[in-house]
């Protein structure tokens, strides 16, 4: 990981409103969800990478095929109900 992405992401992170944001989703069916999201603190941020960018042994699991986790991707929280399921930003894309 590069640290000009992490302090980056820090940025992005601070301007959030705390540590938890709703997220609001239609289901399958076009029904309106919301689900609490936890924000990883900055303490927290490189262990919350852990089974996405690297595995517990710090090997990479960024790979360049489709479906597979790419460099620019970071998760910044995870699901606080539906089971941990994580966000993620990808830091190429501005917006």
């Amino acid at each position: 990981m590069i640290k000009p992405d992490i302090e980056k992401i820090y940025k992005i992170l601070k301007e959030l409103p705390g540590t938890s944001v709703k997220v609001e989703f239609e289901d399958e069916v076009g029904e309106t969800l919301s689900t609490p999201y936890y924000i990883y603190l900055k303490s927290e941020f490189l262990d919350g990478q852990l089974g996405y960018r690297e595995d517990l042994e710090a090997n990479s699991l960024i790979g360049n095929q489709e479906g597979d986790w790419q460099e620019n991707w970071f998760v910044i929280d995870y699901d606080e109900e539906i089971g941990g399921d994580p966000l993620f930003i990808d830091i190429a894309n501005e917006n």
